[in-house]
């Protein structure tokens, strides 16, 4: 194996919606707000790149009546600080980069995208990557591995890919890569092992 592909959402950032609706959103207003932000196709358009946060913010407030306080926290500094880095995830990178070439493949809004990096020293190990709303492709849509596998002169089976979802590793595998579903984030460093990969 020459190649580590992560996904950045419950692998090696904490991305817990349901969290931080029971903690930002009154009891009576969870369910709605966590149906109509983060489970809506808005949310899908805004990680495509085909949706701006003021226009996401704009259709939000309409479907979500007496919720514009809580749409206006979130796409503040609040969505950034529901994106932690889970420490002994990120902290593995520094050892396996002296091994391995490290990449990140990840469906993400461009503007969460460019202020995680940019806060978070972790991501100065990354030799590259492709990320949803820069190229207007999602995965588990095939076109997106391919990209970043043709993009740096990959070869699929000396690439492992890991993500938390089903679909996601399938369709990396569709095309030859190696693969972790990841479901439990505090396994990774089990599963590298699993896997003969060294740190």
């Amino acid at each position: 194996m020459k190649n580590i592909i992560f996904d950045l959402g419950n692998v090696l950032i904490l991305f817990d919606p349901s969290g931080y609706v029971n903690k930002s959103v009154s009891p009576e207003k969870r369910e709605k707000f966590l149906d109509v932000v983060f489970k809506s196709d808005e949310w899908k358009k805004l990680d495509l790149g085909t949706l701006s946060y003021e226009n996401a913010k704009k259709i939000f407030k309409e479907k979500l009546k007496d919720c514009d306080s809580e749409v206006d926290i979130l796409f503040g500094d609040n969505l950034y600080s529901l994106l932690k880095p889970i420490m002994k995830n990120t902290e593995l990178l520094k050892n396996l980069k002296k091994n391995y070439n490290l990449y990140i493949l990840s469906n993400f809004h461009k503007e969460s995208f460019e202020t995680v990096s940019s806060k978070h020293e972790f991501f100065s190990y990354f030799d590259g990557g492709i990320v949803s709303a820069y190229h207007q492709c999602l995965k588990p849509d095939e076109r997106i591995y391919r990209l970043l596998i043709e993009k740096y002169g990959l070869k699929p089976e000396e690439t492992l890919f890991i993500d938390d979802l089903a679909e996601n590793v399938e369709a990396a595998g569709k095309i030859g890569i190696n693969t972790i579903h990841l479901t439990d984030y505090n396994t990774l460093s089990d599963r590298l092992k699993s896997k003969n990969i060294i740190f």
